[in-house]
């Protein structure tokens, strides 16, 4: 699935859920960040659970999922993760989120005191994630969160 592909989609599901149960946790002022997609052969996916970080602030400087584009605590994390498995994450991990909008409150907090939260948001991404990641078969996945 190409950017623009995925970008049409995460809109539809964005729009689906802003007027779902949910919705007034989705927050429809900031643009969910594209994946990261190394250079080469993807040898490894990351997952992600949603681009939400708890500084809301900090959200809308999120551009690429995990930040993985720029310098930082993560992104020499995933690069140790990478070089144990002999991988470039430049060249051979491909990113993404479960949860691709961003939400009001972190869904961390909402499942504390609504649990079935992350499950009806995971409803609604659940089919388009799978389409996304059908180009990578059988290679395996990194989840986080």
């Amino acid at each position: 699935m190409n950017k623009n592909q995925l970008s049409f989609k995460v809109t539809k599901v964005i729009n689906k859920l802003a007027s779902s149960e949910i919705g007034s946790y989705i927050d429809l002022s900031l643009t969910p960040p594209d994946p990261f997609r190394g250079r080469g052969e993807i040898k490894l996916l990351v997952l992600g659970q949603d681009p939400t970080v708890h500084n809301p602030k900090h959200r809308k400087m999120l551009k690429v999922t995990l930040l993985l584009n720029q310098p930082g605590r993560l992104r020499r994390y995933m690069e140790d993760v990478c070089n144990g498995l002999d991988l470039d994450l430049d060249e051979n991990v491909y990113a993404t989120n479960l949860l691709k909008n961003f939400f009001t409150v972190p869904p961390d907090s909402l499942r504390k005191t609504k649990p079935e939260f992350f499950r009806k948001a995971a409803d609604y991404w659940i089919p388009l994630l799978r389409d996304e990641l059908e180009e990578f078969k059988n290679v395996p996945v990194l989840p986080l969160g």
